[in-house]
């Protein structure tokens, strides 16, 4: 039964509404690089937080790896393949678990629903488009392969995002699936963990793991939530877990939504003592699950949808900004990273709606200013000429064509 699951998605809240596009968004000296995706020019929150700034120092490296617990993820999708993060330890289809970590064939990562190596999109019965696209929009706002002439770009264009499903056809979920799947990242070399998630249950087990993982030196970023009445609620009044989880030694990242002009979201949770910072996530753009089943029966929707709503969107740009420092930085502790989040923030409260002064955390996420002279200048002009033409995608490996076959199957 549904009401048996503690945790949800924001999926009810994930709301996907008709609307305009606008871009308000700093303008800087810096060069910039842009990409050659067509559907770029409607990616107006990645202009909103300067990631063309970013894109100059660095479009990410393939050493960084982004898990994401979510729902299931369309790995087939043209702008997604690329950048699945595959188990090299671990043989293909073969029934066996290779590299002994107590996962049998997590090629791409593993689904704590059904326990299983099937990450696709789950399937439930009169479903929700937003809960069963919800895992593919997060890992596209994230990682979609940029400069790669095909639909949109990710914060981080060559980084790799580990697909991990804790979140059934509904969009619900359990403690146990996530404290799981934040485990089996640390242990398999994420360096940024997403949750796109939230529950009201404050779970002791959550907390230590959240602590394990930061004691790994991985970033965890969560979204704050949203308020199904589409008014935001004061997380000081009801909150919400893991954003409000956090104490002063945590380096756990919670993160607000803001709209094209910098306003709080209506949608979007709020407070002082959950809400770290705050980035674009109204009415974005993202990729759209190809595949509605392992049966691969194709969809009638497009590959893309717009008009994505919800601090589950605001949240997965942080946690590509987050990867791109990891990218000029490996070796920065955690509580580095999540400081030079926080202390390049835009400052938004000047402009901010009356009552909401305090309650957007340090303010609207800057992607620009955060690499902005992290990296040499050797490795800025590598990163530029890599950028100025439509990159090829990677060659794959010998051990990996078997993989590869494997994924075509699906």
């Amino acid at each position: 039964m549904r009401h048996s699951y503690p945790w949800s998605v924001f999926s009810s809240q994930f709301t996907l509404i008709l609307g305009l596009f606008l871009f308000v968004g700093p303008v800087h000296a810096a060069e910039r690089v842009v990409p050659n995706d067509p559907l770029y020019y409607r990616q107006w929150a990645l202009r909103q937080i300067d990631t063309e700034t970013a894109w100059s120092v660095t479009t990410g490296s393939r050493d960084v790896i982004v898990a994401i617990i979510d729902g299931g993820f369309d790995i087939r999708h043209p702008d997604l393949w690329s950048n699945v993060w595959v188990n090299e330890k671990e043989i293909a289809d073969d029934g066996i678990d290779n590299d002994g970590n107590g996962y049998v064939d997590d090629i791409f990562g593993w689904n704590f629903v059904n326990n299983t190596s099937w990450v696709g999109p789950m399937d439930a019965f009169q479903q929700q488009d937003d809960a069963w696209s919800h895992g593919t929009i997060v890992a596209s706002l994230v990682a979609a392969r940029g400069n790669n002439a095909e639909g949109i770009a990710g914060v981080t264009w060559n980084s790799r995002f580990m697909p991990l499903v804790v979140l059934d056809g509904d969009g619900f979920g359990n403690i146990p699936s996530i404290v799981s799947a934040i485990r089996y990242a640390v242990k398999q070399g994420a360096s940024v963990i997403n949750l796109s998630l939230t529950g009201f249950e404050n779970d002791q087990t959550l907390d230590d793991v959240i602590r394990e993982a930061e004691a790994a030196n991985v970033l965890v970023v969560v979204a704050a939530g949203n308020d199904s009445d589409q008014a935001g609620r004061d997380l000081a009044e009801l909150p919400v877990y893991p954003a409000c989880s956090a104490n002063a030694s945590s380096t756990l990242i919670a993160v607000t939504g803001t709209d094209v002009i910098d306003q709080r979201a209506p949608y979007a949770d709020f407070g002082a003592a959950c809400t770290d910072i705050a980035a674009p996530g109204h009415e974005l753009i993202g990729a759209h699950p190809t595949k509605n089943a392992r049966s691969s029966h194709a969809t009638t929707t497009p590959f893309y949808i717009d008009t994505i709503t919800g601090t589950s969107a605001a949240a997965p740009l942080v946690s590509g900004t987050a990867a791109l420092i990891r990218s000029v930085k490996p070796d920065w502790t955690v509580r580095q990273v999540r400081d030079r989040i926080l202390d390049t923030a835009d400052p938004i409260e000047a402009g901010v709606a009356f009552g909401q002064v305090g309650t957007l955390g340090r303010g609207r996420l800057n992607a620009g200013r955060a690499l902005s002279g992290l990296a040499g200048q050797s490795e800025v002009r590598k990163s530029q000429v890599a950028s100025r033409g439509m990159q090829s995608l990677p060659e794959v490996p010998r051990w990996a064509k078997g993989v590869w076959h494997f994924l075509e199957q699906l």
